[in-house]
């Protein structure tokens, strides 16, 4: 997770049944979410640590921006009853879809 956006990053230059595994997964967090999903823009990764999991591990990883745009300060609080309740079935969710592997 992380802070301001409304949208899921989860492309860092996967191909084939990895790449259709991960858009997947991130299309479903879409539909529990409300997010957008970041199209590939095939421009280095950041070398996050989920850049760094998809690379090595062959695994999906997402970052998921969980509150409207806000820009470069703190998420106000009037924003987090909402942002729990697009985000309190993500968590089950992913440790279910996680468990398949």
């Amino acid at each position: 997770y992380h802070s301001s956006g409304q949208v899921i990053y989860w492309f860092q230059w996967q191909k084939g049944a990895q790449a259709a595994r991960d858009i997947t997964l991130a299309r479903r967090i879409t539909s529990l979410t409300g997010y957008s999903i970041v199209p590939p823009m095939y421009l280095q990764g950041s070398g996050s640590s989920a850049d760094w999991f998809i690379h090595e591990k062959k695994m999906p990883g997402l970052t998921i921006e969980i509150s409207p745009y806000v820009g470069n300060r703190s998420i106000p609080l009037t924003y987090w009853d909402r942002i729990w309740k697009q985000n309190h079935k993500v968590g089950l969710f992913v440790a279910q879809d996680a468990a398949k592997r």
